[in-house]
Parts: structure tokens; C-alpha cells; sequence
């Protein structure tokens, strides 16, 4: 076995005698982009920056280790968390991997946000808070987090995922299964291919799930308390209080068993792709408190992003649709830490040059008459009628003002 440690930015290739097989990470807090690049039998390591202990970095027998927080047999969640609070309160690491298309990952972090893209093996993902991406993996997925906000897009394999409060985003993925648990978040599937068997159970959350338009299915749905539709009608019937019942059409290609006890749960078909269909909550008679939360598709991604989670030291953007996460941290992107294929990408928020001029207010000559009343100011306020007066000049000053802001109205005028 060798050992390497990092206490900077530093790049180094590992495993080009011997292909690496797996890649395991297990950091407390910061960023790691893991991308697969075609025909690369070993892992290239690009440290970014390394805060607190160096990053040791092992290598046995096919197997690449990099650890800023030392594992732990006995559950390494536990373990990060007490490790955490006790000594690594300002250990940081932002590095990116290029790894093997068939290599198996496993990250284990506390607050650390992981991207994982184009990866055929199996994958793991641990993580108390820390936003989580996945892109176009193929093998078996499996995620466990408390608070993370998980996006990801075009899976092809198998996923599960348990969480407490995160939200959960499935974009264009053709899943063969799907098992999925969550105590208050919302969880969104849009599925394409041509099958799958999708298991869900939540108990605050909503859960929505799209089908392919022309797909066939078996769904069992319920709720306590929510609404239950399944492809546009709603299923009322349970015993006692519950809602829900079974509905089949077709072929019975996507089989779903979904159960929350105050969310709503929404099963419905993908749309033309043009205009927005109608709301199957809308068409069912409720109102508009009740929305359908998935819009139809445009290219197989989503018209706007949904939701959004915090990372540590930035925001993460719901992205997984539009393939890019962002932190106000920093920025690594996956493409071009490979110069191979892209798989996200992550962008810090823009900011102002530290010489941009900021534009003075226009000034005042000193011979200037006195503002009449309902006149705008020089400040962008509006001079106040007397009392008494009708609200007409004022109101039609109101807004008037520079930038569009509107002074304080006194008058009791129409807007």
C-alpha cells in the first residue's frame, strides 16, 4: 500500500500500472466532482484546496482511498458527525476525480457537496447536509442523507435513497427500480424508457411521479390526509380515513406503490412538449392551492429549475435538469478538470469588480423652486399633498421615481 498526503492544490495521476477499481472519499466538509472519462484505467486526483489536516491519499490493489476525516468501521456517518464536532470543525477539501467509466464510488461526508457523473459502477452516497448531484450513472445507486437536496438526471440502473428533510429530484431517468423513503421531503420523478417498479413511502412530503405518454401502469397509491390522483382522476376511496385506491392501465410496464400520510401523492403522464397541460389537481375540481408541481418537459429537461437547497458557503441550485450546481465557495467544474466528457459543472456567483464605480445621484441645482405637491424629489420620494387634498397628483407621481421606487402615500388615493 502507498500513501500520499496533499496540504494544497496539487494534481497527480494514480493506478496507470494497475486499473483502479473502486474509489472511496470521506470528507467532513468542502466539495468533491467525481466524472467517468472514457478509456481511463486510473484516477486522476486534482486538489483544489485543502483546509485544516493534509488529505491522505492510499492506493492498494486497485483501490484509491482519499480521506480528510479518518473512517470508521462502526458507521461512518456517526463517526464524521462526532469527529466533526469535536476536532475538524475547519477541515475543508475541494478536489475533483477523474475516474474509470466501471469504477465503484463511495463518498462519505458530513457537509461536503458531491457531484458524481457518467459512472457505470456502482455508486454510494452518506451525507448529513451536504447537496448532492448525480448525472447519467448507470449501475446501482444508493443514497442516504439527513437534510441534503438530491437532483439528479438521466439514471439508468437502479436507485434508492433515505433521507429526512431533503428533496429528492428525478430528472429523464429510465430506472429499472426505484425505492425511495423520506420523512418530510418532496420527492419528484420523471421517468422515461419503456419500464420500471417504483417504491415510495413518505410522511409529510408530496410525491409526483411522470410517465412516458403512451406508457402502461400499475399504480397503489394512498394518503392520510393529501389528495391522490392517478393519470388525471382522483381516488378516493381507503378505509377509514385514508385516500387512495389502485388504478391499471395498458401493460402495466411502470408498477408503483406509493404511500405518504399528509402529502399529496400525483402520478400523470409526460406532455406533448408544447403548451403546459392542465393541472390533474385542477381538473379533479380543487383549487389552486393544490398544483401539479411537475411541468411538462422541453428537450427532456425541466423549463425552470425546482427548488433549491443550501450548501456549505454557497447555494446549490435544483440542477440537476440544466446539469450545473453551484457554490458560492468556489468553482470546480468537471468538464474541464478532465478535458473529456462533461458531466456537471459548478459556477461561483458572479461578482462586481472591486473598482466598479457606483453612480453618483444626479445633482440639485441650489437655485431649485420647492417641489410642488405630488411632484417627485430629487431623491426619488414624492412631495405629500396637503391635508385634505385629493389623492390624484400624488397618485399619478407614485412610481415615478428613480429606479421605480414610489414615496410614501398620504392621501388615501387609488393606485
Amino acid at each position: 500500500m502507498k500513501t500520499w498526503q496533499f496540504d494544497g492544490p496539487q494534481t497527480q495521476e494514480f493506478g496507470e500500472g494497475r486499473p483502479v477499481e473502486s474509489v472511496h472519499a470521506v470528507l467532513v466538509s468542502g466539495r468533491l466532482d467525481v466524472v467517468a472519462h472514457p478509456g481511463r484505467t486510473g484516477v486522476r486526483v486534482d486538489v483544489h484546496d485543502v483546509q485544516g489536516r493534509p488529505l491522505t491519499v492510499t492506493l492498494s490493489e486497485g483501490h484509491l482511498k482519499l480521506e480528510h476525516h479518518k473512517d470508521s468501521a462502526g458507521g461512518p456517518l456517526l463517526d464524521m458527525l462526532k469527529g466533526f464536532l469535536s476536532n475538524s470543525r475547519n477541515a475543508s477539501v475541494r478536489a475533483t476525480l477523474t475516474v474509470p467509466v466501471g469504477a465503484r464510488v463511495t463518498v462519505n461526508t458530513v457537509g461536503a457537496d458531491v457531484l458524481l457523473g457518467g459512472v457505470d459502477g456502482d455508486v454510494a452516497v452518506n451525507t448529513v447536509s451536504g447537496a448532492i448531484s448525480l448525472s447519467r450513472l448507470g449501475g446501482r445507486v444508493d443514497v442516504k442523507t439527513v437534510s441534503s437536496a438530491i437532483d439528479a438526471s438521466g439514471l439508468r440502473g437502479e436507485l434508492k435513497s433515505k433521507s429526512v428533510s431533503g428533496r429528492l429530484t428525478v430528472d429523464a431517468s429510465a430506472l429499472r427500480s426505484a425505492k425511495l423513503g423520506t420523512v418530510s421531503g418532496a420527492m419528484l420523478l420523471d421517468l422515461v424508457g419503456s419500464s420500471g417498479l417504483v417504491t415510495a413511502t413518505g410522511v409529510s412530503g408530496d410525491l409526483t411521479v411522470r410517465i412516458p405518454r403512451d406508457a402502461g401502469y400499475d399504480v397503489t397509491a394512498g394518503s392520510q390526509s393529501g389528495h391522490v390522483v392517478v393519470d388525471g382522476q382522483t381516488l378516493s376511496g381507503g378505509s377509514g380515513s385514508d385516500k387512495g385506491g389502485h388504478r391499471s392501465e395498458g401493460d402495466r410496464a411502470f408498477a408503483m406503490k406509493l404511500r405518504t400520510v399528509s402529502g399529496n401523492v400525483v402520478v400523470l403522464r409526460d406532455g406533448d412538449g408544447g403548451a403546459p397541460s392542465a393541472s390533474p389537481f385542477a381538473a379533479a375540481g380543487y383549487d389552486d392551492s393544490v398544483q401539479d408541481v411537475l411541468p411538462p418537459r422541453a428537450g427532456g429537461l425541466w423549463d425552470e429549475p425546482v427548488g433549491s437547497a443550501g450548501s456549505s458557503g454557497g447555494s446549490s441550485t435544483g440542477s440537476s435538469a440544466h446539469g450545473k450546481s453551484s457554490s458560492g465557495g468556489g468553482a470546480t467544474s468537471g468538464g474541464g478538470a478532465t478535458g473529456g466528457v462533461w458531466v456537471g459543472e459548478a459556477t461561483g456567483s458572479p461578482t462586481a469588480p472591486a473598482d466598479a464605480a457606483v453612480p453618483a445621484a444626479p445633482a440639485v441645482p441650489a437655485d431649485a423652486a420647492e417641489p410642488a405637491d405630488g411632484a417627485v424629489q430629487a431623491d426619488g420620494t414624492v412631495q405629500a399633498a396637503p391635508a385634505g387634498a385629493s389623492g390624484e397628483g400624488a397618485g399619478a407621481a407614485e412610481g415615478a421615481g428613480s429606479g421605480g421606487t414610489s414615496g410614501p402615500r398620504t392621501d388615501g388615493g387609488q393606485r
